[in-house]
Order: C-alpha cells, then sequence, then structure tokens
C-alpha cells in the first residue's frame, strides 16, 4: 500500500526548516533551489507545497502563531495566581527573544516584497498573540494589547541593544514592568476606554522602576 502522509504535519516540518534557514542566512539571500536543498526535500517537493518564496513567509507566520501561543499557555499557564502568571510571561518572552527577532526580521522582509498581502497575515499573528496573553491572564483585550505592545518593543530592543536584557537584574526590571503595564492595561479596560496611544504612553513612562544594583554586568560588561 502507498504510504500515506499527513500533509499539514509534514508542511509545518518544512515550515520550521525554512524558519531555522532564514534565521541564519536571511529570507533574501536564498533562492528556493537552494532552500529546497538546505531543508533536504526536492524542489518539486518544495513548489508543491509553496509556489513561492514568499508564500513560504506567509505560511510561517500561520504555523508560528499557532506555536507561539500554544507555547505562550503552556509556560505561562491559567490557574496560578495572576502575579506568577505575569512572572512566567516575562521569562518566557526572555527565553525566546532569539526567536521573536528572527520572526520581527522575516516581517519586515514579508513587508518588503508582498506589501499587499502581508498586512493580514501579520494581523492575524498579532491577533492570535493578544487573544492568547488574554487567555493566560483571564481578562480583556486591553491589558493583553498592553503588554503585547511592550513583548514587540523588547524585541526591538534586543536587536538594538543585544546583550542588556540578558542579566538576572534585568529580568526583575522586565517582571516589574509587565506587572506595570498588567496593571495599566487593567485600568483602561475597567473606565478608560477612550484612552489613546498618547495616555498609555504617558502612563507607561510614569511607571516606577526598580533601580539595578550598579554592580551588576551586562553581558556586554559594562554597569546596569
Amino acid at each position: 500500500m502507498p504510504k500515506t502522509v499527513d500533509h499539514d504535519a509534514y508542511r509545518a516540518e518544512l515550515l520550521e526548516r525554512c524558519c531555522e534557514l532564514f534565521g541564519r542566512k536571511g529570507f533574501s539571500n536564498v533562492t528556493m533551489r537552494e532552500i529546497a536543498a538546505e531543508i533536504g526535500v526536492s524542489t518539486g517537493t518544495l513548489y508543491h507545497y509553496f509556489p513561492t518564496k514568499v508564500s513560504i513567509l506567509e505560511q510561517m507566520f500561520s504555523w508560528a502563531a499557532a506555536m507561539d501561543t500554544g507555547a505562550l499557555g503552556r509556560d505561562a499557564g491559567t490557574d496560578a495566581p495572576l502575579g506568577d502568571r505575569l512572572a512566567r510571561l516575562a521569562d518566557y518572552w526572555l527565553r525566546d527573544l532569539p526567536h521573536y527577532r528572527s520572526l520581527l526580521l522575516l516581517a519586515m522582509d514579508l513587508l518588503r516584497h508582498s506589501p499587499g498581502e502581508s498586512e493580514a497575515v501579520l494581523r492575524d499573528y498579532a491577533g492570535r498573540y493578544r487573544s492568547a496573553i488574554a487567555r493566560v491572564l483571564g481578562s480583556d483585550g486591553r491589558r493583553a494589547e498592553v503588554l503585547f505592545t511592550y513583548a514587540l518593543g523588547l524585541t526591538v530592543q534586543s536587536l538594538l541593544t543585544p546583550g542588556e536584557l540578558a542579566s538576572r537584574a534585568q529580568r526583575a526590571v522586565v517582571r516589574d514592568a509587565v506587572q506595570s503595564l498588567s496593571a495599566i492595561g487593567s485600568e483602561g479596560a475597567r473606565g478608560t476606554s477612550s484612552s489613546t496611544p498618547r495616555d498609555t504612553m504617558v502612563a507607561i513612562l510614569s511607571i516606577p522602576m526598580r533601580a539595578a544594583p550598579a554592580s551588576v554586568m551586562t553581558l556586554e560588561g559594562t554597569p546596569l
């Protein structure tokens, strides 16, 4: 009998390999033929699942949304006290920053190469991720929106200033920020639905942060 192939599972396997390849070599630097060789399939098989290189990126974000939101739910949980869930969210984001850095760079590639289709793809990823945060926190979308925006900012910071989020003291600062931002989101949900992005930014800038000990060093060797 011919072997039965689970096409969805195989597609996910190919997307995982492509994600690793693009993170290592970049999206623009490889052809479909090179992609096939790198991930160990024929070009015919690759084109069967992905008619164009851009389609690999588009499908990759749907795959990543399912993988990332599932992992977030498992790691952060839904039954622990809220403070514990927020701390786990912060640790989860910091641990997986390399993955999110790669996705952010790939999102830029998708926007450059497919500006028309990319908006819906990226909006779907963001929406599913915000919904996952809301499920973890047992809250509405306002709090999830604030925390998602902060996580996106963490990713950008890790690209611009690599190493500065790696120390134990910085992890404590990030945990404090997540706790405070959650409170801002909760207040917005309770009665300030008319608050604007500017209002939220003002509230964020007003958050009192714990000072990191001067003796603690970052990976780059400079005091925090």
